[in-house]
């Protein structure tokens, strides 16, 4: 009787702390501050079309590729974003990192693992309009790697330049430290 008695005690513990463990090891931590200070390889992809006179059929095809480095900042509050996230883009030159404008996003959903957020249009750099899928792998509770892709984007000049383009977007990045220097403001 007491051989069953242990049997069963030691099965329940085995049962209950696998439970524990397999409950746990997929979960994803809350905290959004590992995305805080990130540092970002990104490129930037465009396919469209150009204008001389917006009444006009289109003067020629706009494509172009280009290479810039990032920094995200995260806003959080009780471990979920507020809902602001900035990206500052840089370009590099001569070994510093030269600010070339703001990627504002507003999160939609996720978690730190993986979340989806849209491009502020007002203040976003370069008036890119899309939805931006970010994914992370964590190491305990830092960032080891990150990616960001577009699930949709586009980008326009403003109206009244000339000429005026309009153009698909696919901007991609991984997390990487930067290859030039961030100067202080003046």
């Amino acid at each position: 009787m007491k051989t069953s008695s242990v049997v069963g005690k030691l099965f329940l513990a085995v049962v209950l702390v696998m439970g524990i463990y397999i409950g746990t090891a997929g979960a994803a931590p809350a905290d959004f501050a590992v995305w805080n200070g990130s540092e970002w390889q990104i490129t930037i992809t465009d396919k469209g079309y150009g204008f001389n006179d917006p009444g006009a059929a289109p003067h020629g095809k706009v494509r172009g590729t280009t290479k810039v480095w990032g920094v995200m900042n995260i806003e959080i509050a009780a471990e979920v974003p507020t809902g602001l996230i900035t990206v500052t883009l840089y370009e590099a030159k001569h070994g510093d990192c030269v600010a070339i404008g703001d990627l504002v996003l507003n999160y939609l959903a996720g978690d730190s693992t993986g979340f989806v957020a849209e491009s502020d249009p007002v203040a976003s750099y370069a008036l890119i309009k899309g939805i931006f899928y970010f994914s992370g792998k964590l190491d305990v509770d830092v960032l080891h790697k990150g990616k960001v892709a577009t699930l949709g984007a586009y980008q326009t000049s403003d109206i009244d330049s000339d000429p005026f383009e309009a153009f698909g977007i696919n901007l991609k990045g991984t997390t990487k430290a930067l290859q030039c220097t961030v100067l202080p403001p003046t």
